[in-house]
């Protein structure tokens, strides 16, 4: 199954996306919920995060599986 790239493209900076990175590996390692939920997760987290940005965030996420 592949994810689709969001249709409003938002640059992220390499470092801070290194930092989301990390913190949906912690939630992806707790087992709390399943990861195509974690959009709303970030958005519903973080108060200044849209909806686009976050699903910019777990798509470029996603990429770091790709072999």
């Amino acid at each position: 199954m592949s994810i689709k790239q969001p249709r409003v493209f938002i640059e992220i900076d390499e470092d801070e996306q290194m930092f989301w990175d990390n913190e949906l590996n912690a939630l992806r390692e707790s087992g709390e919920m399943n990861m195509f939920g974690a959009v709303r997760e970030l958005v519903d987290s973080w108060v200044d995060m849209s909806e686009n940005e976050a699903k910019q965030i777990f798509y470029n996420w996603t990429l770091t599986f790709e072999e």
